[in-house]
């Protein structure tokens, strides 16, 4: 087996690409109702794979405890009791679901809030809040719930160790090999940025709740995270018929996408036979001055790139609104819903459009938009009583 030392970043990020990928299949099997023994089944498979792919990552007493941690959870939910997440934070008790309406109740310092199926995936990318679902949510949601929490669990340990393996190499040529279809001089350029770059170090090296304190770097991970975490939210809760796809950390450093969307074609007035959609990255920036520099940036990194996306938007955000709403969402006991709650419904309006204008029509982006305000989810994090 190679050591670990020698297989370098470009090969890991390929890896973990492939490691998501396949966990996401698992998730589909989820959804069809799959039974315990299958899932774990499922997820044992996988580790394994990619222990074996990777080096290894994982001790087995590592793995142990992440498979009889699922395993608890997962047999909770058959005997219909609650569970939690894997989320090491502030822990919030969800009740009162409603099957119908897909929302349910959060009691926080003596309030309560309402809480959506998408508040529960979509607030765990914070990263410091984690909900407890009782007994009466439905067993399909705890379901998923449960998979989205052990796949945050299982690749912030592969983050640990990528960031380990990189913070201890002395010697950078020890990440290059000869599969990177890069120059040998490139590769060690790139390397060194990647490593030496305070991006690097943010998103490895604090914990998330620390990430302001990165100055430009970490507030533009929070502004990043709280548009993530608004699409991802609205996605599922009003069933919006484009999808989230997560960007590794170098393919987010290095070809300077943010994160994905995955969009129907027929939403872009394109009929084509080979394939029923397309990857956009998304790019965010605070201004609009370097926005045609950034684009042609953006767009030569993807003519470059070995990583999966056909297109490139750039959006300008109001970085400085998204950091301050982070800290009136922590200080206010994190409510369901994450900081993107206080902002103006104009403001999310047009982060919503300015993110959707230069990918889909604006019929689609119209329609897209009221069923949103219909499903009366704007602010969920609105105290109930």
């Amino acid at each position: 087996m190679v050591p670990l030392k020698q297989k370098n970043l470009w090969y890991y990020s390929c890896m973990e690409k492939q490691f998501e990928q396949d966990l996401l299949r698992v998730n589909e099997l989820v959804k069809c109702g799959l039974s315990e023994t299958e899932f774990m089944g499922q997820i044992d498979m996988t580790l394994d794979k990619y222990q074996t792919m990777l080096g290894i990552f994982w001790s087995q007493k590592e793995k142990h405890e992440i498979m009889n941690e699922i395993h608890e959870k997962f047999r909770a939910i058959e005997r219909g009791e609650g569970i939690s997440g894997f989320t090491e934070g502030v822990q919030h008790s969800v009740g009162n679901w409603d099957t119908k309406k897909r929302e349910g109740v959060v009691f926080i310092d003596g309030r309560y809030f309402p809480i959506t199926e998408g508040d529960l995936i979509a607030d765990g990318i914070w990263g410091n809040v984690d909900y407890v679902l009782g007994p009466d949510i439905p067993r399909l949601v705890k379901k998923k719930f449960l998979f989205e929490e052990a796949k945050r669990r299982i690749m912030e340990i592969l983050n640990t160790q990528y960031s380990k393996m990189a913070s201890e190499t002395k010697n950078i040529s020890d990440f290059l090999i000869d599969k990177n279809p890069l120059p040998y001089e490139e590769q060690k350029r790139q390397l060194k940025k990647f490593l030496n770059n305070p991006f690097f170090k943010s998103k490895f090296y604090t914990k998330q709740s620390d990430f302001v304190h990165w100055g430009s770097a970490g507030e533009g991970f929070v502004a990043e995270r709280l548009i993530e975490s608004f699409f991802e939210k609205h996605i599922i809760d009003s069933n919006l018929k484009i999808e989230m796809v997560e960007v590794d950390r170098f393919e987010d450093y290095e070809s300077k996408v943010d994160f994905m969307l995955r969009v129907p074609n027929y939403m872009r007035g394109i009929h084509s036979d080979s394939r029923d959609s397309v990857n956009i990255g998304v790019q965010l920036t605070i201004g609009m001055n370097s926005k045609k520099k950034k684009i042609e940036e953006s767009e030569n990194k993807r003519l470059k790139s070995t990583f999966d996306f056909d297109d490139v938007v750039v959006v300008r955000i109001p970085i400085k609104d998204c950091v301050h709403t982070y800290y009136e969402w922590k200080n206010s006991g994190m409510p369901p819903g994450g900081p993107t709650q206080f902002l103006s419904m104009k403001q999310r309006e047009l982060i919503f459009r300015g993110v959707l204008k230069d990918m889909i029509s604006k019929k689609e982006i119209d329609q897209m938009w009221s069923k949103i305000l219909e499903k009366g989810e704007i602010g969920s994090g609105t105290m109930v009583f």
